[in-house]
């Protein structure tokens, strides 16, 4: 339905990230020559982007799920929660197709897609789906309420998108302040998940994946508990 009456159809889902990842990589590959300080640059880039964009599909769209169908709250109930979770659903369709077109990029720059740790990343997805969903829940509920809330949200998306290791090298953080910078959970996953398949200065912090672990869990419990205090409300505030 978000693609019909237009020409390319679901290959917009596809041609955005590429998009953004050609301008980034000609920009801060080419131009700034980035890609002579991590091997692999673009694949290193590309799947900066296609996680960020993940997330910001949930968060975005969750923020929206609870108002976009106030017709049917009013009419019936049944569980709010589903809407939100339904609209992450659609981003990980999504994510799944820019996955395969990940895949096809690492094939031409010969990289290694199957490997014996291959399937952790299954377990990073789950893990940033999940903080995506738990944002979701605090935003939509808060969305009800405050219609602002998407315009600063877009403006939050920009900041965090400069705050996490997508488009620069880590070490280009200094070193007293790269702890704190993946505190980001984030940015952890993030640097996780090309950690599989690429070979870059990664931080060795022992402790940082626990902390990482336990900053989603906090925010997920927090997104339900929060959303569903609110959501016998949602009615009447629509």
């Amino acid at each position: 339905m978000r693609y019909s009456g237009s020409v390319l159809g679901y290959l917009w889902a596809l041609l955005k990230p590429l998009g953004l990842f050609l301008v980034l990589y000609f920009v801060f590959g080419r131009a700034l020559r980035f890609d002579g300080e991590i091997e692999h640059f673009p694949i290193y880039l590309l799947i900066g982007i296609i996680l960020f964009n993940f997330f910001a599909e949930v968060t975005s769209n969750g923020l929206r799920a609870v108002v976009g169908r106030a017709a049917l709250i009013k009419k019936i109930y049944f569980p709010r929660f589903i809407v939100v979770l339904v609209s992450s659903f659609n981003a990980l369709i999504n994510l799944f197709f820019n996955l395969v077109i990940l895949a096809a990029f690492m094939v031409y720059w010969r990289i290694n897609v199957f490997d014996w740790d291959t399937g952790l990343i299954i377990l990073y997805i789950i893990e940033l789906w999940l903080l995506g969903l738990g944002t979701a829940l605090i935003l939509a509920t808060w969305y009800v309420r405050y219609r602002d809330l998407a315009h600063i949200w877009e403006v939050g998306l920009q900041m965090l998108f400069y705050a996490t290791p997508i488009i620069y090298p880590l070490t280009m953080i200094p070193l007293p302040y790269r702890s704190w910078w993946l505190l980001n959970p984030l940015a952890q996953i993030v640097t996780d998940f090309r950690a599989v398949f690429l070979v870059f200065d990664r931080p060795t912090i022992s402790y940082y994946p626990w902390i990482q672990l336990g900053l989603v869990i906090v925010i997920v419990v927090a997104g339900w508990s929060i959303f569903a205090t609110q959501e016998k409300y949602f009615a009447e505030k629509i």
